[in-house]
């Protein structure tokens, strides 16, 4: 399971995200195979499966926030 990782900057994700995407484009040019694949699949199946991750991504880590970790806690009247 990936824990929440609060030292890590906007930066260091960006980066990791065009990394992966960087790697995906290269497989896709050098493997013939692969973008007959993607050119002939349909291009809903993809936003689907870009829906799910999504949800998983933002559903993961809910504090790591900081700001939406806690609800401030009502004072009790006596």
């Amino acid at each position: 399971m990936i824990k929440c990782m609060n030292n890590m900057s906007g930066w260091t994700i960006a980066s990791m995200k065009l990394a992966t995407m960087s790697f995906v484009l290269i497989v896709l040019k050098l493997w013939g195979g692969a973008m007959t694949w993607v050119n002939n699949t349909n291009a809903w199946w993809f936003i689907g499966v870009f829906a799910i991750f999504i949800l998983i991504s933002g559903a993961g880590c809910e504090t790591c926030c900081g700001k939406f970790a806690k609800k401030p806690a009502k004072k009790k009247k006596k």
